[in-house]
């Protein structure tokens, strides 16, 4: 990353490891033990498999899955504040963290900002201006930075803190600014986001702490708020945790009274297309290239078919059964992130 760099890789560690999978003959590779749950596993390039784990004591580790066997996660220092900055406002843990276009990332924090951040194989830290000073942080947001989304070109991007979204531009040098755009509720926080991209139209769907999803057309300013996705006959009695889109046509669910959903991206009042019940909180979902929706909780990870059908086919995918708080999928293998801090990759393809 150069001589400006402002975090530093402080250890390295390579473990190797396999368990059979029960039933199924794959390989699960154990990657790296940590001190409290892996908060977010956000993958920066997927066909060189590297990717980024943040954990509840603070921690930033960038690892690199090689074919299901082996990891190398590097601990990268705290990321550095500003001389105009209060410490608090890069502050640890990181909630969030999506990727921003080549060796870029924003990362939400504990200090209620959203950081820019440069990444390679050795570490991640925060990006730098010409005079070397840190890109001052995205904020400052009402709480906790709880999910971040960038748009496909990477010119457009979203956050949540409490019950505020607030959306960002890229400028010609790559850095955001904000677009003075908030999406605002103001019937519970929003926990997790996730954009379909179709035709010329932006939707961002919401997770909301009151068992709703809602969704905004963000496709002009201000948005657009549709209301809430399948009417309030759709309100779970859990908060949202999970959320993703499925080829910009079906947006999948899940909440901590164990129930997964699916509806029509584009038709939002429409009725659910399928919904299963699974025994503990979902905590996050992750979609496969081949269709199949990978959904990881306090029960474990279980694989459903496909969106639009959410049937059963794995109900301990690469035999985890104990409780897991975050995905991300490379091009060849699903990272997951245990309640206890393990890393596992368990190969797909």
């Amino acid at each position: 990353m150069g001589a400006r760099a402002t975090a530093r890789a402080v250890a390295r560690r390579v473990a190797t490891a396999s368990t059979a999978r029960a039933g199924a003959g794959s390989r699960r590779a154990g990657a790296w033990a940590g001190a409290g749950a892996i908060l977010r596993a956000c993958v920066l390039d997927e066909d060189e498999e590297t990717f980024v784990v943040f954990d509840a004591s603070g921690s930033a580790r960038v690892g690199k899955a090689r074919d299901g066997r082996a990891v190398t996660l590097v601990d990268v220092a705290a990321f550095a504040a500003r001389s105009d900055e209060a410490l608090d406002v890069v502050r640890g843990p990181y909630w969030s963290c999506a990727r921003a276009g080549r060796g870029r990332a924003l990362v939400g924090t504990s200090g209620r900002t959203l950081l820019e951040c440069a990444w390679d194989e050795r570490g991640i830290e925060r990006r730098v201006d010409d005079d070397g000073l840190p890109l001052k942080a995205l904020g400052p947001h009402t709480g906790y930075v709880r999910d971040v989304v960038v748009s496909r070109d990477g010119t457009r991007a979203w956050s949540c803190a409490c019950n505020f979204a607030p959306s960002w531009r890229a400028r010609d040098d790559g850095a955001f600014e904000a677009t003075g755009d908030v999406l605002k509720l103001f019937t519970g926080d929003i926990l997790r986001l996730a954009l379909c991209e179709r035709a010329g139209e932006t939707l961002v769907f919401c997770g909301v702490a009151d068992g709703t999803v809602r969704a905004f057309d963000a496709t002009k300013s201000p948005a657009d708020d549709l209301g809430v996705v399948g009417g309030d006959e759709t309100i779970t009695r859990g908060r949202v945790s999970a959320l993703c889109t499925v080829n910009d046509e079906w947006v999948v669910s899940g909440c901590h009274d164990g129930v997964v959903t699916t509806h029509l991206a584009r038709s939002t009042r429409g009725a659910a297309v399928a919904s299963r019940t699974l025994d503990g909180k979902v905590q996050d979902i992750v979609v496969l290239y081949d269709g199949r929706v990978i959904v990881a909780g306090s029960f474990g990870v279980v694989v459903y078919d496909c969106a639009e059908r959410l049937n059963l086919v794995d109900d301990a995918f690469g035999g985890v059964r104990s409780a897991v708080r975050s995905l991300a999928k490379t091009a060849n293998s699903v990272i997951v992130g245990s309640a206890v801090g393990d890393v596992f990759i368990i190969p797909y393809r």
